[in-house]
């Protein structure tokens, strides 16, 4: 390799910093073990190693196993039997960078596959407000917007519902169907009843027809099906789900 010598850098400081180098990088020892090693204070073996970065006798290549994107896809299409597969960025451990993140792939996803007269089918929480957030207005005609899970009106954290139902009516010039119950009933029979309305009704059969489906697959979400009003064995043979 190549070294460019500043004025300051004799050929002896060079070799130290690559002796340094060494020790350090392919020898695993730690600055300390280095500095008596060599005879030396531990803030000139730091300096030398900062200097082995900076004059490019040192560099550092960083194989992330995640960047090969195409075999995770094809490895998750062919263990959950998934027609398309997308995988957001992860440009950090912040968890509200990754939720936005997802919320802008996923919104560019359903720019590339809404057509006019689709049903799209939402439900809410914080992915499905930066899915929301980065909605562009689409051109599509006849787009109809139905919620496929009813709310929580006792939580003390905001499931951003009437935030992301707005969103999507702007996006896609509509008004959104919403579903006017609770997402847990305290008595089986007062649901059984609730959902026999004429209107609720127009609304779940609404949600069968959506040719598009937001959902989330976690831990929780076993239980979200569970409380979602339509039967998800007929949901996930829509067109699309997310």
């Amino acid at each position: 390799m190549h070294v460019e010598r500043k004025d300051d850098y004799s050929y002896e400081k060079i070799q130290q910093i690559i002796e340094v180098s060494r020790y350090y990088y392919q020898d695993g020892l730690s600055q300390m073990e280095i500095a008596k090693k060599m005879g030396l204070s531990r803030p000139t073996i730091s300096k030398a190693l900062q200097t082995a970065r900076e004059s490019g006798v040192v560099t550092i290549k960083i194989v992330d196993p995640f960047e090969n994107t195409d075999l995770i896809k094809q490895q998750l299409k062919k263990k959950y039997g998934l027609k398309e597969v997308l995988i957001a960025s992860q440009v950090n451990r912040d968890e509200r960078s990754i939720v936005n993140s997802l919320g802008e792939k996923a919104a560019a996803y359903l720019d590339e596959i809404v057509t006019d007269d689709d049903v799209i089918g939402i439900n809410w929480g914080t992915t499905m407000e930066a899915i929301a957030d980065h909605l562009h207005e689409s051109q599509c005609k006849n787009i109809r917007v139905v919620q496929l899970k009813g709310s929580v009106t006792n939580s003390e954290e905001s499931n951003y519902s009437s935030d992301i139902t707005a969103k999507f009516n702007h996006a896609f010039h509509t008004q959104a169907n919403i579903l006017p119950l609770p997402v847990i009933f305290g008595d089986s029979k007062i649901k059984s009843v609730a959902v026999q309305d004429q209107f609720v009704d127009s609304v779940i059969q609404e949600g069968y027809r959506a040719s598009i489906v937001f959902s989330h697959f976690s831990q929780l979400a076993r239980q979200d099906l569970k409380q979602c009003y339509l039967d998800w064995d007929i949901l996930k043979k829509r067109k699309f789900d997310f």
